[in-house]
């Protein structure tokens, strides 16, 4: 199982134990509202499927790390899944974490071990067209926007739009070098 470590944070692998804590998280509206798949209201077996074909497969192509901000309490959750563009990478923190920097950080240390360990040359996602935060933070990590797609989006009871984006391999190492070098200056 894989464990990423960072200066503030660590990234686990989900369990099925983690049911309870993510459906908690998932009830509060704030985050609910730009997530596609979220029930309403969100309870324990509604996660269950998803964390049990999760924890069963543990492939790159579908793997989820909880976001640990404070030791053994779940702060977020980073999510990579196939999907028909390629390996979609979707994320989430709860809302006492917001501001913090703790999803650049999260998000750097998991396209790191993405890149690091697998030989695809891109990653995608896609963002609420209203989720300004994730889409300043996308940018921020040199996604590119791409295009845009509709969503039924459970929480909201409505369809959504939103953007499709796409990191390659390439744009994020120059963009962690270039870091780097400003930061080395």
């Amino acid at each position: 199982m894989t464990y990423i470590e960072t200066k503030n944070l660590l990234l686990r692998p989900v369990e099925i134990g983690d049911a309870a804590n993510l459906a908690e998280a998932l009830n509060d509206f704030e985050i609910a509202r730009n997530l596609k798949n979220v029930p309403t209201p969100c309870r324990p077996k509604d996660v269950l499927a998803w964390l049990g074909r999760t924890v069963h497969d543990r492939s790159r192509d579908n793997i989820a790390f909880i976001i640990e901000v404070e030791p053994m309490k779940l702060g977020g959750l980073i999510d990579f899944g196939k999907t028909e563009r390629g390996v979609n990478i979707g994320y989430w923190l709860k809302k006492n974490y917001w501001g913090k920097g703790h999803m650049g950080e999260a998000l750097r240390a998991a396209l790191d071990w993405y890149f690091l360990e697998d030989d695809r040359d891109f990653i995608v996602s896609d963002i609420f067209e209203d989720n300004f935060a994730s889409r300043k933070l996308q940018a921020n990590l040199g996604f590119e926007e791409v295009g845009t797609c509709q969503f039924n989006c459970q929480t909201r009871g409505e369809t959504v739009t939103a953007v499709d984006t796409v990191l390659t391999r390439q744009a994020y190492w120059d963009l962690r070098r270039q870091s780097h070098a400003q930061i080395g200056n």
